[in-house]
């Protein structure tokens, strides 16, 4: 008998490095709406996502952290999503969607009519 390969996993990661104690509402509501877009969205292959938060004062610290529990976690994905940016409700699945090792996003300086 040959052994059966096994089914591939979407296994998404949302890592979010927190300083201090601070979570903007803005992220948290569309942390929450990318996630239920995420859950409804038809997929070939089992998907599940999870956040990781982590809370200090070192951001650097916060993200070798998130590294290791994407590994903990057996992540296929990782988005880091600092926790003052909002995100459009597809963000999880564009990021999927680009097949790409590494995906990467601007957005504007947090200042008055600042460029992005």
């Amino acid at each position: 008998m040959s052994k059966k390969k096994p089914q591939p996993e979407l296994r998404v990661l949302v890592c979010t490095p927190v300083y201090g104690d601070t979570v903007k509402r803005g992220y948290a509501h569309s942390l929450a709406q990318a996630m239920a877009f995420f859950a409804q969205v038809k997929s070939d292959v089992p998907k599940f996502v999870d956040v990781a938060m982590v809370y200090s004062s070192s951001l650097v610290r916060n993200r070798h952290i998130l590294v290791s529990k994407a590994f903990q976690f057996e992540a296929t994905h990782m988005l880091f999503w600092d926790s003052d940016i909002k995100a459009p409700a597809d963000a999880i699945v564009r990021m999927v969607n680009h097949h790409l090792p590494i995906v990467a996003c601007n957005y504007a300086k947090k200042e008055p009519e600042a460029p992005p």
